[in-house]
């Protein structure tokens, strides 16, 4: 049994990892970006499809969306708008995180 402790996360010892929601239908695609990115040291959670990303970011809040251009359910285009608008921060200046990309 290990009985060394680390002292808990603070904001001041460790910053809050960026959020990334990235959606893309293929797989293959999904794991390659993820992967890359979370080496970078970002938090990253995927979707396949429109439906599976806004039921996503009904719960969590993201700091940026990587998005296929075309998606079950609807284009990149499309997520990103319904994405801005789940996501809105009314207490500051609005922000329009997505990046959509063809692969």
């Amino acid at each position: 049994m290990d009985n060394t402790t680390e002292p808990p996360d603070s904001p001041e010892t460790k910053p809050e990892k960026s959020r990334i929601l990235h959606v893309d239908d293929d797989p293959d695609i999904r794991l390659l970006i993820s992967a890359s990115l979370r080496n970078f040291g970002y938090f990253v959670v995927t979707a396949g499809s429109v439906a599976e990303a806004l039921r996503l970011a009904k719960d969590l809040k993201f700091d940026l969306f990587i998005l296929d251009v075309r998606l079950p359910g609807g284009t990149g285009i499309e997520l990103c708008e319904q994405l801005h608008k789940l996501q809105a921060r009314p207490s500051r200046r609005p922000r329009f995180p997505c990046a959509a990309m063809l692969i």
